[in-house]
């Protein structure tokens, strides 16, 4: 669960970048 909110606050930060 730890891994998939990560991968997902990653995601989200990325597709704000761009």
């Amino acid at each position: 669960m730890s891994s998939y909110a990560l991968v997902h606050l990653r995601y989200s930060t990325w597709y704000s970048l761009v």
